[in-house]
């Protein structure tokens, strides 16, 4: 089972929280976790799966080509998004067009995005909560092929229904005219 992050590699997109979880989860079968994009936190993030002992399981790509991420996506089964500050989080509904169930904070707008059945949202009270909350989702995920097959689908099914373009047009037509009609 390989994870991924799809991420600028700042402290806030909680990469740091995704780690300290996959070394919790690594030794429970042959996993990987894989780390795409750059950005000035690479090398506290490369020292930390040192000083875990999982640096031969993480796999740091740097920043990629669109196409080159969206290979490494499909050939990821899980998406795993920590990240503790996003408005948009478009990794997201990359990752359910692409199949791949996600694990995310149920913070900004990727708690938005993202619903019990598509993916696993996790609480961000505090770090250790969090990571042990990620740990859990992760461990889930990893074992349970149906949940994930399951979550799979879903994910496909609502970014096609609800984050199309033709949709989200038909939308903005239907909110601008439900406006006009009460002005």
């Amino acid at each position: 089972i390989r994870f991924i992050t799809i991420a600028r590699l700042l402290h806030w997109k909680g990469i740091h929280l995704g780690i300290q979880a996959f070394a919790r989860v690594v030794n429970q079968g042959d996993f990987e976790y894989w780390i795409l994009g750059g950005g000035p936190e690479r090398d506290l993030l490369q020292k930390l799966t040192q000083d875990l002992n999982i640096a031969d399981r993480v796999k740091f790509w740097g920043k990629l080509p669109r196409e080159e991420t969206l290979q490494k996506l499909a050939d990821c089964h899980i998406l795993l998004h920590p990240s503790l500050h996003d408005s948009g989080g478009f990794v997201c509904l990359e990752a359910m067009a692409a199949g791949r169930p996600v694990i995310c904070l149920n913070l900004g707008g990727s708690a938005v995005q993202v619903t019990s059945e598509t993916g696993i949202l996790v609480a961000a009270d505090n770090p250790q909560q969090t990571v042990h909350d990620l740990t859990q989702a992760m461990s889930l995920l990893a074992i349970d092929d149906e949940l994930r097959a399951a979550m799979s689908r879903a994910g496909k099914m609502r970014v096609q229904e609800d984050f199309a373009w033709d949709k989200k047009a038909k939308r903005l037509v239907e909110l601008y005219s439900e406006y006009l009609k009460l002005h």
